[in-house]
């Protein structure tokens, strides 16, 4: 199979299979390419990206000359334009070849993407944006509850599952909703919302049940392709508003908004492939602190005690159910935190020998320094056998390649930021 797309970018590719680049190039390439095999940091990335294009949106929305659908297609084709030029370049194909099961989860997956932005904007225009926001972010417990039921083999112990909750809780008290106090008033909109995180949930077990069978390159493409159809029939009937000529400024909002979408959307779908869509949804609820932290640093917005004790159960629900998503972070936290409940911690068998966090990655990093800093650290026996049978054969194995083939990878097993501002374009960050 071919690698992924953006991996297949930071591949070096050399004339000798022994040239090993000392430049500060290289040791970004090599840095670059473990980044792309961490699941975790991938999504954590991409939720940052998302915070960001938030606030690119926040601004256009300020501007009011750009109707929301408009915004939403025009991002959409200009992604979809990317993710077409990057699958061409690198022999991407749209769907998994001969295997009609896989075809449809890509399809699905695009779609199902697509509906939760769509159900998402739907509960904005009968609840206010936080209330909202708070109900989507209830995607862990979907996706804990419906890996259980299709995907057995990634379902989260109880000790995960009360991470997830902790993490919820923590959206919930950051957001602070108000509709949970008139849950009739607004059936309509909280029955929308939870239908959007639900959608979503899908999607997220989709991605995962993917694998690598398909590149995250052609997933962007079905999401970003699918919502461009979806914002692009009212668009074309002048729904709410007829499209305008995007001024200058207008003009270089929008691009940057599809710059940090289609990388963001890529890392995202990326991630998925490499943790369990339980793991995936909970490390998505940091786009609310993230969205959080730009408010108080750009907007100058004081948080309240309720929405920092909330911030702290997101991060501390984010760290547990990542440290409890591998056997040597499940060990780590039962020797610091010796809680009775923390029995119920056991890993997945696939995963019991895979090394991850924490023991797992600073031994991973140890590695990755020797091989891309080998004269500032003390010789090994493995640098020194690889340096004589480079001596031998001329092939040096501590070259990029080589070197990530022949260690172990600990993740190799097989998107939505919101927006404080305006309902309308908040929409857009919905993955």
């Amino acid at each position: 199979m071919r690698a992924s797309s953006l991996e297949a970018c930071l591949v070096p590719h050399t004339g000798e299979a022994g040239a090993v680049s000392s430049s500060d190039e290289g040791r970004l390439v090599l840095f670059a390419m473990e980044l792309y095999r961490n699941g975790t940091l991938l999504i954590i990335t991409a939720a940052l990206l998302f915070s960001i294009s938030a606030l690119c949106v926040k601004e256009l929305n300020l501007r009011g000359q750009v109707p929301v659908f408009q915004v939403l297609a025009t991002v959409a084709a200009l992604c979809v334009l990317a993710a077409s030029a990057v699958m061409r370049v690198h022999g991407h194909t749209l769907l998994p070849a001969k295997d009609r099961g896989m075809q449809a989860l890509a399809v699905t997956r695009g779609v199902l993407g697509a509906g939760a932005l769509v159900l998402f904007y739907l509960s904005m225009e009968r609840l206010a944006l936080k209330d909202a926001v708070t109900l989507f972010f209830t995607s862990p417990v979907w996706c804990a509850l419906l890996e259980r039921v299709f995907l057995p083999h990634d379902s989260p112990s109880l000790a995960s599952l009360l991470a997830c909750l902790l993490a919820v809780t923590g959206v919930f008290l950051v957001s602070q909703p108000d509709c949970m106090a008139s849950a009739d008033a607004h059936a309509v909109g909280i029955a929308l919302a939870l239908s959007a995180a639900v959608a979503n949930s899908v999607a997220y077990l989709a991605m995962r049940a993917l694998g690598k069978t398909i590149s995250p390159v052609s997933l962007t493409w079905w999401f970003h392709g699918s919502t461009l159809c979806i914002a692009g029939a009212p668009l074309l009937a002048r729904y709410p508003l007829a499209p305008v000529l995007p001024g200058g400024t207008d003009t270089l909002l929008l691009l940057s908004i599809a710059a940090l979408q289609f990388v963001a959307q890529l890392l995202l779908s990326r991630g998925f492939q490499l943790v369990s869509a339980t793991h995936g949804a909970a490390l998505n609820t940091l786009q609310v602190l993230f969205a959080c932290f730009w408010d108080a640093l750009i907007l100058h917005s004081v948080p309240s005690a309720l929405g920092v004790l909330g911030a702290v159960f997101v991060v501390c629900g984010v760290l547990a159910i990542t440290l409890l998503a591998t056997a040597d972070g499940t060990e780590w936290l039962r020797a610091r935190l010796p809680l009775h409940w923390l029995k119920y911690a056991a890993v997945p068998a696939h995963d019991a020998e895979r090394p991850g966090l924490p023991g797992g990655l600073p031994r991973q990093v140890a590695e990755l320094k020797m091989a891309a800093f080998p004269s500032s650290q003390p010789p090994s026996p493995r640098a020194s056998a690889d340096r004589s049978l480079a001596t031998t054969t001329g092939v040096d194995t501590r070259e990029p390649g080589s070197f990530l083939t022949h260690r172990r990878h600990s993740h190799e097993v097989d998107g939505d930021a919101l927006g404080p501002g305006g309902q309308q374009l908040s929409a857009l960050h919905v993955q």
